[in-house]
Protein backbone atom coordinates (compact mmCIF):
# COMPACT_ATOMS: atom_id res chain seq x y z
CA UNK A 1 0.00 0.00 0.00
CA UNK A 2 1.19 3.34 -1.18
CA UNK A 3 1.18 6.22 1.21
CA UNK A 4 0.01 9.88 -0.48
CA UNK A 5 2.62 11.63 -2.91
CA UNK A 6 4.35 14.54 -1.93
CA UNK A 7 1.58 17.19 -3.05
CA UNK A 8 -1.38 15.12 -1.43
CA UNK A 9 0.66 15.36 1.64
CA UNK A 10 1.13 18.79 1.50
CA UNK A 11 -2.62 19.25 1.06
CA UNK A 12 -3.76 17.53 3.97
CA UNK A 13 -0.52 19.44 6.01
CA UNK A 14 -2.60 22.90 5.21
CA UNK A 15 -5.74 21.64 5.68
CA UNK A 16 -4.79 20.54 8.99
CA UNK A 17 -2.57 23.79 9.94
CA UNK A 18 -6.08 25.96 8.40
CA UNK A 19 -8.19 24.08 10.75
CA UNK A 20 -6.26 24.13 13.62
CA UNK A 21 -5.86 28.19 12.97
CA UNK A 22 -10.10 28.60 12.54
CA UNK A 23 -9.93 26.84 15.61
CA UNK A 24 -7.64 29.66 17.41
CA UNK A 25 -9.18 32.29 16.36
CA UNK A 26 -12.78 31.80 17.33
CA UNK A 27 -11.31 30.47 20.76
CA UNK A 28 -9.76 34.29 20.69
CA UNK A 29 -13.10 35.99 19.72
CA UNK A 30 -14.34 38.00 22.67
CA UNK A 31 -17.99 39.05 23.36
CA UNK A 32 -16.87 41.83 26.09
CA UNK A 33 -14.87 44.74 26.77
CA UNK A 34 -13.67 47.21 29.08
CA UNK A 35 -12.81 50.85 30.39
CA UNK A 36 -9.78 51.76 31.40
CA UNK A 37 -8.05 55.14 32.47
CA UNK A 38 -6.11 57.40 34.87
CA UNK A 39 -7.92 60.14 37.72
CA UNK A 40 -5.65 63.24 38.45
CA UNK A 41 -6.01 66.32 40.11
CA UNK A 42 -6.24 69.74 38.01
CA UNK A 43 -2.42 69.99 38.88
CA UNK A 44 -1.96 66.57 37.32
CA UNK A 45 -1.56 64.62 40.55
CA UNK A 46 -3.01 61.09 40.70
CA UNK A 47 -5.72 60.69 42.76
CA UNK A 48 -5.58 57.36 44.53
CA UNK A 49 -8.90 55.83 46.33
CA UNK A 50 -11.22 57.90 44.00
CA UNK A 51 -14.61 55.61 43.40
CA UNK A 52 -15.64 54.70 39.83
CA UNK A 53 -19.31 54.10 39.15
CA UNK A 54 -19.76 52.39 35.32
CA UNK A 55 -23.31 52.24 34.53
CA UNK A 56 -25.41 50.77 31.79
CA UNK A 57 -28.88 49.73 30.54
CA UNK A 58 -26.57 46.60 30.12
CA UNK A 59 -25.59 46.13 33.70
CA UNK A 60 -28.00 44.10 36.12
CA UNK A 61 -26.23 46.72 38.62
CA UNK A 62 -23.47 49.51 38.33
CA UNK A 63 -19.88 48.12 38.95
CA UNK A 64 -18.03 50.03 41.53
CA UNK A 65 -14.28 50.24 42.12
CA UNK A 66 -11.88 52.12 43.49
CA UNK A 67 -8.72 53.98 42.22
CA UNK A 68 -5.37 52.08 42.88
CA UNK A 69 -2.28 54.12 44.53
CA UNK A 70 -0.94 54.89 40.73
CA UNK A 71 -4.91 56.44 40.15
CA UNK A 72 -5.34 53.73 37.69
CA UNK A 73 -8.78 51.95 37.28
CA UNK A 74 -9.71 49.33 34.85
CA UNK A 75 -13.29 47.63 34.31
CA UNK A 76 -13.21 44.86 32.19
CA UNK A 77 -15.89 41.64 30.93
CA UNK A 78 -18.49 44.82 30.50
CA UNK A 79 -20.89 44.32 27.77
CA UNK A 80 -20.94 45.99 24.43
CA UNK A 81 -22.67 49.70 24.78
CA UNK A 82 -22.79 53.02 25.84
CA UNK A 83 -21.99 53.27 29.29
CA UNK A 84 -22.06 56.25 32.10
CA UNK A 85 -18.84 56.55 34.08
CA UNK A 86 -19.21 58.71 37.59
CA UNK A 87 -15.88 59.79 39.88
CA UNK A 88 -15.77 60.78 43.33
CA UNK A 89 -12.51 61.68 44.55
CA UNK A 90 -13.61 62.39 47.64
CA UNK A 91 -12.81 65.53 50.53
CA UNK A 92 -12.11 68.42 48.14
CA UNK A 93 -12.85 67.05 44.67
CA UNK A 94 -16.30 68.16 42.57
CA UNK A 95 -17.73 64.72 41.67
CA UNK A 96 -17.71 64.16 37.75
CA UNK A 97 -19.90 62.38 35.14
CA UNK A 98 -18.87 60.94 31.97
CA UNK A 99 -21.84 60.01 29.60
CA UNK A 100 -21.89 58.05 26.61
CA UNK A 101 -18.80 56.02 27.20
CA UNK A 102 -18.89 53.50 23.63
CA UNK A 103 -17.68 50.17 24.20
CA UNK A 104 -16.43 47.77 21.82
CA UNK A 105 -15.98 44.17 21.59
CA UNK A 106 -12.45 42.85 22.43
CA UNK A 107 -11.48 46.71 23.43
CA UNK A 108 -10.68 48.44 26.03
CA UNK A 109 -11.12 52.08 25.54
CA UNK A 110 -9.67 54.63 27.68
CA UNK A 111 -11.53 57.17 29.69
CA UNK A 112 -8.90 59.41 31.69
CA UNK A 113 -10.75 61.80 34.15
CA UNK A 114 -9.49 65.20 35.40
CA UNK A 115 -11.09 66.54 39.14
CA UNK A 116 -11.75 69.85 39.72
CA UNK A 117 -12.17 71.81 43.05
CA UNK A 118 -15.26 71.19 45.01
CA UNK A 119 -16.45 74.98 45.72
CA UNK A 120 -18.56 73.68 48.58
CA UNK A 121 -21.47 75.76 50.39
CA UNK A 122 -22.51 74.76 53.70
CA UNK A 123 -26.03 76.45 54.73
CA UNK A 124 -26.83 76.29 58.80
CA UNK A 125 -30.10 77.27 59.47
CA UNK A 126 -30.68 78.15 62.99
CA UNK A 127 -34.49 78.69 64.03
CA UNK A 128 -35.70 80.15 67.43
CA UNK A 129 -37.85 78.01 69.21
CA UNK A 130 -40.64 80.24 70.37
CA UNK A 131 -42.66 77.44 72.59
CA UNK A 132 -43.36 79.56 75.79
CA UNK A 133 -42.36 77.97 79.06
CA UNK A 134 -45.18 77.46 81.43
CA UNK A 135 -44.26 78.53 84.87
CA UNK A 136 -46.38 77.70 88.08
CA UNK A 137 -47.64 81.56 89.44
CA UNK A 138 -47.14 82.23 92.83
CA UNK A 139 -50.40 83.05 94.50
CA UNK A 140 -50.14 84.71 98.10
CA UNK A 141 -51.62 82.88 100.87
CA UNK A 142 -54.08 85.14 103.22
CA UNK A 143 -54.63 84.07 105.85
CA UNK A 144 -58.16 84.84 108.01
CA UNK A 145 -58.60 83.96 111.60
CA UNK A 146 -61.28 85.07 113.64
CA UNK A 147 -60.78 86.25 116.72
CA UNK A 148 -64.21 85.97 118.49
CA UNK A 149 -64.41 87.08 122.12
CA UNK A 150 -67.79 86.05 124.26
Amino acid sequence: MKLLNGSATRLVLVLMVLALSATLVIAQTSTTGGISGVVKDSSGATVPNAKITVNSPNLMRPQVLMTGPDGSYRILNLPPGNYNLTVEGGQGFAKVERNNIVVNLGRVNTADVQLQVSTSTTNVEVRANDTAISTPRARPRVRTSMLINS
